[in-house]
């Protein structure tokens, strides 16, 4: 339901570089943005329809879980060092809180499509 990637971090006195993120990413992404998370604050709670996702973190901590959409399958990854990653396939509701102040970089294999969101 999940699968795990990791990109090369390099961290120093001077701050983090994580590169290759795009080698990492299993697909050609159309859209990009990024995601700041306040210290336990909950984002997500949807699914998409026919949008693959790489959620790569970039700073702090977050916890996903991930589901399917008859909610059967329920599966939970910690992401808690900065370039790693996850791969979240269509058709599986996402919620992630995040500590630390997360920020998320959340590539997608499809342009933003409000038509594409499924809502529980």
């Amino acid at each position: 339901m999940i699968n795990s990637v990791y990109a090369e971090c390099h961290a120093d006195s001077r701050g983090t570089l994580i590169s290759d993120i795009l080698d990492n990413c299993p697909f050609e992404p159309q859209n990009l943005f990024a995601v700041n998370v306040s210290h336990g604050a909950q984002r997500g709670g949807h699914a998409h329809a026919q949008t693959t996702q790489m959620a790569v973190l970039l700073r702090g901590r977050a916890l996903f879980t991930v589901q399917n959409l008859d909610k059967t399958e329920i599966c939970a990854e910690s992401l808690t060092h900065p370039g790693q990653s996850i791969i979240i396939h269509p058709k599986h509701f996402v919620t992630y809180t995040g500590s630390d102040f997360a920020v998320l970089l959340f590539l997608w294999d499809r342009p933003y499509d409000p038509i594409d969101y499924i809502y529980e």
